[in-house]
């Protein structure tokens, strides 16, 4: 009974922060007296989650200890000093209590609060409480999916909030599902992602969601229950994909030539993301404690949105923080593939693809992956047991042992 209490709070807790979160990316958070209510909430959270850890007394390893002080100890020197936000601290707090927590509840409720946020937001610009606001943007004479796009932002401050939500629940799908996500959920999706491009003109969400459902299935078709992938190409694909697409990343935002053709087709195919992740380290140097959170966005002194997510991680909390970070997205593409969750890591591999156009590597929207990462106490980020095809998190765990269905 007092591990259901604990369970209890802790979710009402992460619940909250999910829709004060969502709500803080909406046009509400332009009323003085939302935006004081949400920046109140989340002061509240931290002192919520904070004594929610020391209520639970966890016990903690050394290295996790260890571990668990130096990102808090930069997270507040980056708050601090450079007007970092409590974001990265909010997320730590989160995960740490996440510990013996159904990893399945946090993948569900996380899914479906963010949807449901979401869906409140649009009721809202229907009954007129906020505004759709209504632009158009066009994107090359010629070549894949140019033109002229109409884009709605439904009540939010970006037009491609929604869909990309939308593409980032579905990532978390399958690797929460796994090969139990159905055909007719898949089916929805990609007939949901058809409307939403119309409506909101995201292209590279539109490709990367329709792209994921096709290797959902060929993975599926591919991949049996005994395949092992080598140890060599483990470690090749280890290195190559966070790593790899850092180090794309910063190798055409710093070799950047506006006079160079193919950087302007480039250029223009990815809407001026490496023009601007060229202008933006050009005036902020990547320091070792970055320089907060608004150095990326619009609202600093760049006066536009640096897109990509590791050059936007890397200029807002620096390079300890950011390969940190790296480290640990890393290391959930190895255990993944050495454990065979492959669904797990096509989910993974699809998120680092869409980090190259848009900043979510430190987003609320992909905690439960922080959460499973920190799952692990020994080297698995989590247990997986497979009974009649069917895998389930963290059996060695009683919370969630009792959940299994006996042989």
């Amino acid at each position: 009974m007092l591990k259901l209490k604990h369970q209890t709070v802790f979710f009402i807790l992460y619940i909250i922060y999910l829709i004060n979160q969502v709500f803080s990316e909406s046009q509400f958070i332009q009323f003085n007296t939302m935006n004081y209510i949400f920046k109140l909430t989340r002061l509240f959270l931290i002192l919520a989650f904070s004594l929610f850890i020391m209520v639970r007394k966890y016990k903690i390893n050394r290295i996790r200890l260890l571990f668990i002080l130096g990102i808090s100890v930069l997270s507040l020197l980056n708050t601090v000093a450079f007007s970092g936000g409590i974001s990265l601290i909010l997320i730590l707090l989160i995960v740490i209590s996440s510990e013996k927590i159904s990893l399945n509840k946090i993948f569900s409720t996380s899914i479906w609060t963010i949807a449901l946020s979401h869906i409140a937001i649009i009721v809202c610009v229907f009954l007129n409480i906020i505004q759709d606001s209504v632009t158009t943007r066009t994107v090359g004479s010629s070549g894949l999916l140019s033109g002229i796009y109409l884009r709605h932002n439904m009540g939010f401050l970006i037009h491609n909030q929604i869909p990309l939500t939308f593409m980032l629940l579905y990532l978390s799908m399958i690797a929460w599902k796994k090969e139990k996500l159905k055909l007719s959920t898949n089916l929805v999706v990609v007939i949901a992602n058809y409307f939403l491009f119309k409506m909101f003109g995201s292209r590279t969400v539109y490709l990367i969601i329709y792209m994921a459902c096709l290797f959902y299935y060929i993975f599926k078709i591919c991949f049996n229950t005994k395949f092992q992938i080598r140890k060599y190409l483990r470690m090749l694909l280890v290195w190559c994909v966070f790593p790899g697409c850092a180090f794309i990343s910063y190798f055409f935002a710093l070799t950047y030539n506006k006079n160079s053709k193919l950087y302007f087709v480039l250029d223009e195919l990815l809407f001026h993301r490496i023009s601007y992740s060229n202008m933006a380290l050009q005036n902020s140097k990547i320091s070792l404690l970055g320089h907060g959170k608004e150095a990326a966005s619009a609202t600093g002194s760049l006066g536009y949105v640096v897109d990509n997510g590791y050059i936007s991680l890397g200029i807002r909390f620096g390079i300890i923080i950011t390969i940190i970070i790296l480290c640990i997205w890393s290391y959930m593409i190895y255990v993944s593939l050495k454990k065979q969750d492959y669904y797990f890591f096509l989910a993974i591999l699809f998120f680092a693809i869409a980090n190259l156009i848009d900043a979510n590597l430190l987003s609320y929207k992909i905690i439960p992956f922080y959460c499973t990462a920190y799952a692990c106490k020994k080297q698995w980020l989590y247990l997986i047991q497979k009974q009649h095809k069917k895998i389930y998190f963290l059996p060695k765990y009683k919370f969630v042992a009792q959940l299994r269905k006996t042989v």
